[in-house]
């Protein structure tokens, strides 16, 4: 949202540019420890106010695709409603987990899933030279840093919270800074604490093997970034693609 527009009047290095101080200073407000105490003045309602927003989509689109493919739908809300009603199977297998299998198997079965495995593996990071421009600084650094403590991390903090976790606000805005940093270095975008990911990896399971759960998606993440190419092929295969994805827009 903030960036189509920017790269429509700046160029790429120039947005890069806005990247990089962004890390820094994320980076810099997390160390002073002011992020905290902004956070703090935030009422926890408006923060959770945008994590539901987030998501109603979400569920809206539960409803329609159980009538547009409802050979898919169906058989995952079946299968997330049993998990999460019955706690004994629940244990065994995370609804979340349970629903995403379902899912890939019901793709697979009513022969939908169409793969194209083209794209260099392992990909090659290109490093991207920043060029720091006034104009892209004033347009770019205080809304994306805002994006980044406020409406990302914050949703994030919210959730982890709202699973009665305790998570350390300032480190957090320091290693999205850092990471931010090592991101723009080859053009991507700022690093953030997201609230869905954060929903994911709570939702289900005990509080005590919430290291585990971190682990999973962390080495996953590991394996699909390299191959990001073919992971991207394959997360436009089944037959219903999120118009927010830019590159499954359809031939």
């Amino acid at each position: 949202m903030l960036l189509g527009p920017s790269l429509q009047h700046l160029s790429f290095p120039e947005v890069v540019g806005a990247f990089f101080t962004t890390g820094v200073l994320v980076m810099g407000l997390g160390m002073t420890g002011v992020v905290r105490r902004a956070m703090a003045a935030i009422p926890m309602p408006i923060v959770m106010a945008m994590v539901a927003a987030i998501f109603l989509r979400f569920g809206t689109d539960v409803v329609d695709a159980s009538t547009s493919a409802p050979a898919i739908a169906l058989p995952m809300v079946i299968v997330i409603a049993l998990l999460t009603a019955v706690p004994a199977l629940g244990k065994r297998m995370p609804p979340v987990l349970g629903t995403l299998l379902i899912g890939l198997v019901m793709v697979v079965a009513t022969g939908q899933f169409r793969f194209e495995a083209d794209g260099r593996v392992p990909t090659q990071p290109v490093f991207t030279a920043p060029e720091f421009t006034l104009a892209a600084q004033l347009e770019l650094l205080v809304p994306l840093a805002m994006t980044v403590l406020v409406v990302q991390n914050g949703q994030g903090i919210a959730v982890l919270r709202q699973a009665e976790h305790d998570p350390s606000i300032n480190s957090f805005a320091v290693a999205s800074g850092a990471f931010s940093i090592v991101n723009a270095s080859v053009g991507a975008v700022s690093a953030c604490v997201t609230g869905p990911t954060n929903v994911l990896l709570t939702a289900s399971g005990q509080k005590s093997s919430g290291s585990t759960r971190r682990l999973s998606p962390t080495a996953c993440s590991r394996w699909s970034s390299p191959c990001s190419p073919r992971c991207s092929r394959g997360s436009c295969s089944p037959p219903r693609r999120p118009s927010c994805w830019p590159w499954a827009a359809s031939p």
